[in-house]
């Protein structure tokens, strides 16, 4: 660690210089929990089963001592220690969102898009109030490019400090605010051909194509060994004789043969979002 310097000031004595980039961008990894496993965030690990999610609020006291005892090192007089205080405070000081870590470690060109109101561009955040919320699920490595979103109780979406995966199935993700709904989601560009889950049951939805009630789901249709080989391909040929049979016995084909537009129609697997509620 370089050696701090000190500033003669006629009128308050010696004070700390300007803190160095990269002892405050050190400062801000700490606060934002980084390099801390997991039985330290954690009474048990028990407390974040298999498919779990879990709401906190990060003690700002524990942080302080956590960032008070990565800066005693070196210490050798207690001028340090009144030094290493203005640098705990500047961990903690407001600054422009874009200046975050999160938002220095991105790509110029999302963080344009993040970016992209006014009011988000003069936005600033503080480490002294932060929600934590820890997922445990198997989507965390099958699925990539989910958007992580967190709100207040006034419905204001919150500025996101960080997210990080700190295990295969286990995401961390930091708010700056007190959250009171979480939501994930699909990108809406994430449009693909597939089906779901269920049960461990292959579905697909069955959606009107009607002017009245144009996408509203109609039925779901469980994919067997007819239609799907062991490979998990699907038998397009009878995947939509199938299809065309359970239009028809819902009323919802007007004709008598489903057309190639209609069979990929209804096998499009759309963005989905789940809402959580930090109350509930």
């Amino acid at each position: 660690m370089k050696r701090r310097l000190l500033r003669n000031d006629p009128g308050r004595g010696y004070v700390p210089v300007q803190i160095p980039v990269g002892l405050e961008d050190y400062a801000d990894r700490l606060r934002l929990l980084n390099d801390i496993p997991l039985t330290y965030l954690l009474t048990d690990v028990s407390d974040l089963p298999e498919e779990s999610i879990r709401f906190g609020v990060v003690d700002i006291n524990w942080t302080d001592a956590f960032i008070d005892g990565a800066f005693s090192v070196g210490r050798v007089c207690g001028q340090d220690g009144h030094m290493d205080k203005e640098h705990i405070k500047s961990a903690v000081k407001e600054k422009l969102y874009s200046e975050t870590p999160r938002m220095k470690r991105m790509h110029e060109a999302h963080k344009k898009i993040v970016l992209h109101s006014a009011e988000r561009k003069q936005a600033t955040e503080d480490y002294s109030v932060m929600s934590a919320v820890l997922i445990r699920s198997e989507l965390i490595y099958t699925e990539t490019g989910l958007n992580y979103l967190g709100f207040n109780k006034a419905g204001e979406e919150l500025l996101i400090l960080r997210i990080e995966k700190i295990a295969d199935d286990i995401i961390i993700c930091l708010f700056s605010g007190i959250i009171d709904e979480f939501i994930i989601e699909e990108p809406c560009t994430n449009l693909k051909f597939g089906c779901y889950y269920d049960n461990n049951k292959r579905m697909i939805d069955l959606r009107s194509a009607s002017d009245d009630d144009f996408g509203k789901k109609s039925g779901s249709l469980q994919l067997g060994k007819d239609c799907v080989d062991t490979n998990g391909c699907l038998h397009a040929k009878q995947l939509s004789a199938k299809i065309e049979a359970e239009l028809i016995a819902a009323g919802k084909l007007d004709t008598k043969k489903i057309t190639p537009a209609r069979f990929a129609y209804e096998i499009i697997s759309v963005a989905h979002r789940a809402k959580f509620c930090a109350g509930e």
